[in-house]
Parts: structure tokens; sequence; C-alpha cells
């Protein structure tokens, strides 16, 4: 089973749809806790919020968790828990650090841009790659998403890249919040390829799910024959 972090009622509905079309008998559990993001924003990375994480973390009792919110990224990768903790945006930060040199990284939330700068450094140092990573915030998009105005959102993560895009050469373009996604399809939205973290933590989520399958039938199979 994956246990699902959200910050973000919407994205219930995206990451069910994912696992629809890639594996639809895959069990989940969704847990949404909107006052995450605003902890995280206004009073950081404490050990209350660290708490509740943990305390969600072991209630949903999944093979694997994976963290939707960008901004908690780094708070998840830290925790001390039994099941393994997937960042929505690794898988992101990989494929981008891997398919491009001079790599746009795009965000709509001031909280995430650190967090997000530190996991492409990462990656990037990770896979031995000297990949220039451009992080950059969406001025004044996240209020049309708080109010839920989705279009005004997805208007101005577009206009932001192609902002950047006019004014600097990029290989790819990574969108660094599971909201973001809307963008790709605005008409003006720069041709370049284009990567964003929903599909590819999916992805991610379900190769670590069928890793930890293999490994317990691989360990019971052994276990049966030791006892034998």
């Amino acid at each position: 089973m994956i246990g699902f972090l959200h910050t973000a009622q919407q994205h219930v509905n995206t990451f069910d749809g994912l696992l629809a079309q890639q594996s639809p008998t895959t069990s989940r559990k969704h847990v949404v806790r909107e006052d995450w993001l605003e902890h995280i924003r206004t009073r950081g990375d404490t050990s209350e919020l660290r708490q509740q994480v943990v305390d969600i973390v072991r209630m949903l009792d999944a093979e694997v968790i994976v963290c939707t919110c960008s901004s908690l990224g780094a708070l998840t990768d830290s925790l001390a828990v039994s099941a393994p903790i997937l960042r929505i945006d690794r898988a992101l930060a990989d494929a981008a650090v891997t398919q491009g040199k001079k790599i746009l990284v795009l965000a709509t939330l001031e909280s995430t841009l650190e967090p997000t700068s530190s996991l492409f450094t990462e990656v990037n140092q990770q896979r031995a790659k000297q990949a220039n990573i451009d992080v950059n915030l969406c001025e004044d998009a996240w209020e049309a998403f708080a109010r839920g105005d989705l279009a005004t959102y997805a208007q101005r993560i577009a206009d932001a890249a192609q902002a950047h895009c006019q004014k600097h050469t990029y290989d790819v373009v990574a969108l660094a919040q599971a909201s973001m996604t809307v963008a790709i399809d605005q008409p003006h939205f720069p041709d370049l390829p284009t990567l964003t973290s929903p599909p590819l933590g999916i992805q991610a989520a379900l190769k670590h799910l069928k890793n930890t399958t293999n490994k317990d039938i691989t360990h019971n199979h052994t276990t049966k024959e030791s006892s034998c």
C-alpha cells in the first residue's frame, strides 16, 4: 500500500488518477493536512510539526509513504520512521539533471525555494552531473491558487516560464510543486521538455513498492527452505 501526505485536497484526485492509469489495483490511503503547509511557511521546521508527521506515518502503516508537498520535503527526509518516505520532487530532480545541463526550476511558494534548491544541488552532485540549475519563484502565482483560481495560477506560471526562457537558454523546465502541473497546458508555455513531479513520483513509489514486495517474497521463500 502507498500512503500519501498532502497539503492540498486537489492532490487526492491527481494521484488517484495516476494510480488508476499505472497500477489500478494498488491500494492507497490519503491524508490531507493543509495546516502543515501553513505551519512550515510561518513557523518553519518545528518539533511539533515533526511529531505530527511521524504520528500520521505510523497511523498509515503503509509500505511506502509519498510526501507530495515540496515545502515539507526536507523535513520528511530526516524523520526516523520505519516506512520509507519518498518526497515527490526527488524523482523530478533526478530526471531533470539526467536530461539537461541547463535547467529552469520554477516554484510558486517561497517556502519551497530553499528545499528545492538544496535537493536539486544534492541530486546533481550524487549523479556527478554539472548541470546549471536556475531556481526561480513565479511571482503572485500562489495567491491565485490559494483562492481557488487555477486558471490564473496556470497563466502566471506559464508567464514566468516564458519570461525566463526569453532571457536565457534552457534544456528542460522542472515545475517544483505538484500543483503546478496545470500550467503545461497553457498555449504560451515554452516549447521545451517540461517535467512535473506527480507522474515521476508515482513511478518511483511503484518501483519501490515492487522492490519491497519482491524482497518479502524472497525472504519468505528462503525462510521456508531453511525450515525444511
